[in-house]
């Protein structure tokens, strides 16, 4: 991987050294959540995505369960994740 990370001050160095450690994934994530104001929600538990999830496989656009723990959803400044950040 080489290019526009590598060439970022204090981050470029983890890209260089090779394996990426679960807790400098979550150091990164906490910064970025901090500088962006950003706020992250279990997308599993959030009433919004089960609501939007159903939705969507009423629509016969995707599968619900898929939606829920497959993607990443982005609102406003509410990152819903189906995962936990730093965790393999």
């Amino acid at each position: 991987m080489k290019g526009y990370l590598q060439s970022l001050p204090g981050v470029g160095t983890l890209f260089q050294r090779g394996e990426i450690q679960p807790a400098e994934v979550w150091a990164f994530y906490q910064h970025m959540q901090s500088r962006l104001r950003t706020k992250t929600a279990n997308k599993a538990d959030a009433l919004e995505m089960q609501l939007a999830a159903e939705a969507l496989q009423r629509m016969g656009i995707l599968d619900r369960q898929r939606f829920l723990e497959k993607y990443a959803t982005t609102v406003g400044r509410t990152l819903y994740l189906p995962f936990e950040v730093g965790v393999p």
